[in-house]
Protein backbone atom coordinates (compact mmCIF):
# COMPACT_ATOMS: atom_id res chain seq x y z
CA UNK A 1 0.00 0.00 0.00
CA UNK A 2 1.39 3.44 -1.12
CA UNK A 3 2.16 5.87 2.05
CA UNK A 4 0.62 9.64 0.71
CA UNK A 5 2.93 11.65 2.72
CA UNK A 6 2.28 15.26 2.50
CA UNK A 7 5.42 15.43 0.15
CA UNK A 8 4.11 12.90 -1.90
CA UNK A 9 0.55 14.56 -2.13
CA UNK A 10 2.32 17.67 -2.99
CA UNK A 11 4.52 15.91 -5.93
CA UNK A 12 1.27 14.76 -7.36
CA UNK A 13 -0.26 17.46 -7.24
CA UNK A 14 2.24 19.54 -9.03
CA UNK A 15 2.23 16.76 -11.92
CA UNK A 16 -1.35 17.49 -12.08
CA UNK A 17 -0.88 21.12 -12.41
CA UNK A 18 1.54 20.60 -15.13
CA UNK A 19 -0.76 18.58 -17.13
CA UNK A 20 -0.52 15.50 -15.69
CA UNK A 21 3.31 14.60 -16.98
CA UNK A 22 6.92 16.04 -15.47
CA UNK A 23 10.39 15.84 -16.04
CA UNK A 24 13.27 16.20 -13.67
CA UNK A 25 13.57 19.91 -15.35
CA UNK A 26 9.97 20.51 -15.09
CA UNK A 27 9.69 20.02 -10.61
CA UNK A 28 10.83 22.62 -8.39
CA UNK A 29 10.61 20.61 -5.05
CA UNK A 30 13.64 18.52 -5.00
CA UNK A 31 17.11 17.95 -5.90
CA UNK A 32 18.04 15.23 -8.05
CA UNK A 33 18.61 12.23 -6.08
CA UNK A 34 15.17 12.71 -4.16
CA UNK A 35 13.40 13.60 -7.66
CA UNK A 36 14.23 9.84 -8.63
CA UNK A 37 13.66 8.26 -5.21
CA UNK A 38 10.09 9.65 -5.21
CA UNK A 39 9.08 8.93 -8.90
CA UNK A 40 10.53 5.44 -8.31
CA UNK A 41 8.85 5.16 -5.66
CA UNK A 42 5.03 6.35 -7.55
CA UNK A 43 6.05 4.18 -10.86
CA UNK A 44 6.53 1.10 -8.21
CA UNK A 45 2.83 1.53 -6.61
CA UNK A 46 1.47 2.39 -10.25
CA UNK A 47 0.94 5.94 -10.20
CA UNK A 48 3.67 7.02 -12.64
CA UNK A 49 4.66 4.93 -16.47
CA UNK A 50 7.28 6.69 -18.09
CA UNK A 51 5.84 8.00 -21.73
CA UNK A 52 9.39 8.12 -23.54
CA UNK A 53 11.51 11.20 -23.26
CA UNK A 54 12.13 15.00 -24.43
CA UNK A 55 14.09 17.05 -26.63
CA UNK A 56 16.51 17.26 -23.67
CA UNK A 57 16.54 13.14 -23.22
CA UNK A 58 15.07 13.68 -19.79
CA UNK A 59 12.25 10.54 -19.23
CA UNK A 60 8.85 11.97 -19.12
CA UNK A 61 6.89 10.76 -16.45
CA UNK A 62 2.86 10.59 -16.61
CA UNK A 63 -0.01 9.74 -14.81
CA UNK A 64 -1.26 6.17 -15.04
CA UNK A 65 -5.42 5.40 -14.60
CA UNK A 66 -5.12 4.91 -11.24
CA UNK A 67 -2.35 7.80 -10.64
CA UNK A 68 -5.00 10.51 -12.45
CA UNK A 69 -7.94 9.39 -10.52
CA UNK A 70 -5.67 9.76 -7.04
CA UNK A 71 -4.54 13.17 -8.12
CA UNK A 72 -7.63 14.02 -8.90
CA UNK A 73 -9.06 12.90 -5.44
CA UNK A 74 -6.35 14.53 -3.71
CA UNK A 75 -7.10 18.05 -5.48
CA UNK A 76 -11.16 17.26 -4.71
CA UNK A 77 -10.49 17.14 -0.66
CA UNK A 78 -7.79 19.75 -0.56
CA UNK A 79 -10.19 22.47 -2.48
CA UNK A 80 -13.07 21.07 0.18
CA UNK A 81 -11.20 21.29 2.93
CA UNK A 82 -9.59 24.89 1.99
CA UNK A 83 -13.17 25.96 -0.85
CA UNK A 84 -11.67 29.30 -1.70
CA UNK A 85 -9.57 30.53 0.81
CA UNK A 86 -6.14 31.50 -0.09
CA UNK A 87 -3.23 30.43 1.49
CA UNK A 88 -0.98 31.84 3.64
CA UNK A 89 3.18 31.70 3.78
CA UNK A 90 5.01 28.20 3.50
CA UNK A 91 5.71 25.86 0.56
CA UNK A 92 2.99 23.50 0.86
CA UNK A 93 -0.06 23.26 -0.89
CA UNK A 94 -1.82 22.31 2.26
Amino acid sequence: MINLTKKVMDFILQIRENGGKITKSEQNMFDSVRYYFIVNYLFSNGILTCNGVNENNQKVWCFTDKGRKIADYIFKIKEVYYGSEKKGKGNSSW
